[in-house]
């Protein structure tokens, strides 16, 4: 289950590709992944390509309920998706150390656990924040 201001957001991100026609993964997707991860305990996750980074934020949800410690490592090939990628991770960020971003006004208050994400640009870790 996310949090509110997470699915708020996680909304926002999907309705503006779907905008723009650019798939992401279906929600249905999201929620099997989510699943798996938090089932199987995985706390270390790999994605091929993080786009805006929706997929990659479902991915981050489902690793932080596992460990204070979990990865999620995202790669792209498309400096565009990278960048909108690095932008979205900042915010999600954001929204859980209780700040608000674009209006939302977060029930979380504090991370409840100590996370990371990397997101690669052609082989190279160009960012990463926890």
């Amino acid at each position: 289950m996310l949090d509110w201001d997470v699915e708020k957001f996680l909304r926002k991100l999907k309705k503006s590709w779907e905008e723009r026609n650019v798939p992401n993964i279906s929600w249905n997707t999201a929620d099997f992944l989510r699943n798996l991860i938090t089932s199987n305990d995985y706390k270390t996750v790999f994605e091929i390509w993080s786009a805006n980074g929706f997929s990659t934020v479902h991915l981050a949800e489902a690793v932080r309920v596992n460990s204070p410690d979990g990865v999620v490592v995202s790669v792209d090939l498309s400096r565009h998706a990278y960048e909108e990628a690095c932008e979205n991770f900042e915010s999600y960020e954001q929204i859980l150390a209780g700040a608000n971003p674009d209006g939302l006004s977060p029930s979380v208050k504090e991370p409840k656990t100590k996370w990371n994400i990397y997101s690669c640009s052609i082989g190279s870790i160009d960012y990463y924040f926890g």
